[in-house]
């Protein structure tokens, strides 16, 4: 992948105030056992999709971290829907959105001043070669350094700036998911057959340790568009 193209557009991932309280288990026992890194992709590949609570989904990937939660943040997890990224299809419309730099800045300074904050950074990047471009997505946790996110999904859209010049039409996509990592790339490269304006959307889905408020979060992000001759 070439670098810089233009203005890479991030946004922010924040998780507020780890609670350690008092630790009341109430999951079943059959939970006491470590699920290993194979297991929990196996997991989470049978329970995508599904109508399930953050509850019902922490208590089978992270079945030991759940149980050392404070009775009210489980109570919490098993209250609030789980959230699946929605694959998008080729021909899809995407809306062109905009970044304000000021709002992003303000995010940044409230984040580096609350205690036990996770900071992400999300990208998306894209450069051409004649009609060959070559488009990508990522994401990657900017503190606490190397922290590992239980479970995350990002996909990059190749997407046509339609005549509106408003939205787009997606005509290539890629799609990468992990369990248990900080860092996570989708990308690929399509053989445009029209000269035009392109540009990449990226959506990108993680959900935080348990125990972090706001998990998951959903973001995304937008490069500016370029033209291919």
């Amino acid at each position: 992948m070439k670098e810089k193209i233009g203005t890479r557009a991030f946004s922010v991932l924040l998780a507020m105030l780890l609670v350690s309280m008092v630790m009341v288990p109430t999951v079943a026992a059959q939970a006491n056992n470590e699920v290993s890194g194979d297991e929990a992709l196996a997991i989470i590949n049978e329970l995508r999709g599904k109508d399930i609570s953050m509850g019902e989904f922490y208590e089978r990937i992270t079945p030991v971290e759940f149980l050392k939660l404070p009775v009210e943040i489980q109570k919490e997890y098993y209250n609030t829907k789980m959230i699946w990224l929605e694959l998008p299809k080729i021909g899809d419309t995407v809306q062109v959105i905009q970044h304000d730099a000021s709002k992003l800045e303000s995010c940044f300074i409230d984040i580096l001043t609350t205690r036990n904050a996770i900071l992400m950074r999300h990208i998306s990047d894209i450069d051409a070669s004649v009609r060959e471009i070559d488009y990508r997505s990522e994401s990657w946790v900017v503190f606490p350094p190397y922290l590992r996110m239980p479970y995350g999904e990002i996909t990059s859209a190749l997407c046509k700036l339609d005549p509106n010049g408003q939205t787009g039409t997606v005509i290539d996509y890629v799609y990468e998911s992990d369990e248990g990592t900080y860092n996570l790339k989708a990308e690929s490269s399509k053989t445009v057959a029209e000269s035009g304006y392109y540009f990449t959307h990226g959506s990108h889905l993680f959900y935080a340790p348990p125990g972090f408020i706001y998990s998951p979060s959903l973001s995304h992000t937008q490069t500016n568009v370029i033209y291919v001759s």
